[in-house]
């Protein structure tokens, strides 16, 4: 396996579990526990954003990920994350600086964007 291939699988894996920990705080505020819910998806939020910014780097260190996907799942995949990236930066600020209003819309339009990214994530990757 390509260290390209290994970086990538580690990325859905982390993906995939950072999902269940966002559920789970979205539940928790569900329930009222709102320091949960800061907890888990700030965890999950700043894992998902770092993995990203491996991403990024690993290509500025010159690591070939053109063979992987086709240049259509590629440009399928990054509809979904490109805008996923300030979208969570985004939703994690308001959450932080108690913009309740802003931060439930935003993250009601982040929630596609997450699972579209997921989605073509395990399919093309």
């Amino acid at each position: 396996m390509s260290k390209e291939s290994a970086y990538l699988l580690f990325v859905q894996i982390a993906v995939s579990v950072n999902t269940l920990v966002i559920a789970w705080g979205i539940y928790q505020v569900t329930k009222g526990n709102l320091r949960a819910h800061r907890i888990a998806n700030t965890i999950g939020v700043g894992t998902t954003l770092a993995g990203a910014i491996g991403l990024v780097v690993t290509v500025f260190m010159g690591w070939d990920y053109s063979n992987i996907p086709t240049p259509e799942e590629m440009l399928i995949h990054r509809s979904f994350s490109v805008p996923l990236f300030p979208l969570l930066i985004a939703v994690l600020i308001t959450g932080l600086t108690h913009k309740a209003k802003l931060h439930k819309l935003l993250a009601k339009i982040t929630v596609p964007f997450w699972f579209g990214t997921l989605i073509t994530g395990w399919l093309y990757f």
